[in-house]
């Protein structure tokens, strides 16, 4: 499925090769934590539709819990109802600090660490990280070394034992847990990260997820067979259905697809409809592409047949609009405006890959984040959205 793309983005395919590496040295760390976030947003009748999957540095691991709180607090204060059953229970931070618990656990040696890399400690990530720590720390009294090193701090500070493996910080701690947290890495902190942490014995992220989670394969997913392929179980034919009905509807254009000429065709006609979106695969590619309207139709005309493997056409949802108060910091809020919400929804998993075994299951953490009406595109670090909370009735 990304074979086409390979011809094309040369780092993408530096990451294939890396990964197959990888694979030839074998599974030196067969536990593996991940945690993402699944966004969605309601489409014309209500119904939800998975705007994407997100792993890696995610944003809102700290921060939601917390604005839940304030929000909470705000309505406690005016007299209005503000109980779990209007304003859900939200718990990011300690959902994130069970899962390291658990897998530092599963490590096995009570006096190795727990690091957190980040790509510098200006990162809005790296306070969240601070938050993640508080609750790690309070769930396991105050057991677990706990490090943050900025990629650059870590070339230093972090070696590969030869023999064993293990990853040694500052030629004394094993590292029992690794959580990738940096946006952004220059060259040299990028090579050090693969042939130094990943190819060590600490619990991470499995590097191949994030081939899982390009535009490509959520693509893929609209097709028809491909969800039962993974839930085709006895008892989960409900459960395929249920995927399936929250799938946003998505083409691929690549040079040689059946279906390129034709959704392009449509998308010619009215491009308002749809979205086109770069294959990327988190914040190792850089920064997301994503273009609307006329922009789609400039962007297809300047690009090779080839260089279109690059990108999917994805159906603009058109979410449900209400009205709220927009605040964002040094400027004058907004009062009573259109918005539309969108809501991520957090897991996290600790599993062994040799085997498929699922150890434990993270949840009950979310996060929602407003942008005004009339912008195309969100983000809450590019200040085009604002963290929010829902509000049941």
């Amino acid at each position: 499925m990304h074979r086409d793309v390979l011809k094309t983005n040369p780092t993408f395919k530096e990451q294939v090769d890396f990964l197959e590496s990888m694979y030839k040295d074998g599974i030196r760390q067969p536990l593996t934590l991940f945690c993402q976030r699944a966004d969605y947003m309601t489409h014309e009748s209500a119904a939800e539709n998975n705007v994407e999957v997100n792993n890696g540095p995610i944003g809102g691991f700290g921060t939601s819990s917390r604005v839940t709180a304030l929000h909470r607090r705000f309505l406690t204060m005016l007299g209005v109802d503000a109980s779990p059953s209007v304003v859900p229970e939200n718990f990011t931070d300690t959902m994130v600090g069970q899962a390291l618990y658990r897998a530092w656990l599963e490590f096995g040696d009570r006096e190795a660490a727990i690091i957190f890399l980040h790509s510098s400690r200006q990162d809005p990530r790296f306070i969240e990280s601070r938050q993640v720590q508080h609750e790690l720390e309070r769930i396991s009294k105050g057991q677990i070394k706990c490090v943050f090193l900025t990629l650059s701090e870590a070339i230093n500070r972090l070696k590969l034992d030869p023999t064993n493996f293990s990853l040694i910080l500052d030629d004394k701690f094993v590292v029992a847990v690794a959580l990738h947290r940096y946006s952004r890495a220059t060259r040299v902190e990028l090579m050090f990260s693969r042939e130094i942490v990943r190819r060590s014995t600490a619990i991470q992220g499995s590097y191949f997820l994030l081939m899982a989670h390009t535009k490509r394969m959520q693509q893929l997913f609209t097709k028809p067979g491909v969800v039962e392929r993974f839930f085709g179980a006895p008892g989960e034919a409900q459960m395929a259905t249920a995927i399936r009905n929250v799938l946003t509807k998505s083409w691929s254009i690549g040079e040689g697809d059946e279906e390129a000429d034709e959704i392009i065709r449509k998308v010619r006609i009215n491009p308002e409809r749809y979205v086109m979106k770069w294959n990327e695969c988190g914040s190792a590619w850089g920064s997301p592409k994503v273009f609307f309207g006329v922009d789609i139709l400039r962007e297809l005309d300047s690009m090779t047949s080839a260089k279109r493997d690059d990108f999917i056409i994805m159906e603009k949802l058109r979410p449900t609009v209400v009205k709220n108060h927009f605040v964002r910091p040094d400027t004058k809020p907004l009062l009573n405006v259109e918005v539309t919400p969108e809501l991520g929804v957090f897991g996290c998993m600790l599993g062994n890959m040799v085997d498929g075994t699922v150890l434990q299951h993270f949840e009950n953490a979310s996060q929602m984040k407003t942008k005004l009406a009339n912008d195309n595109e969100g983000g809450i670090w590019n200040g085009k959205s604002v963290y929010d909370s829902p509000y049941l009735v």
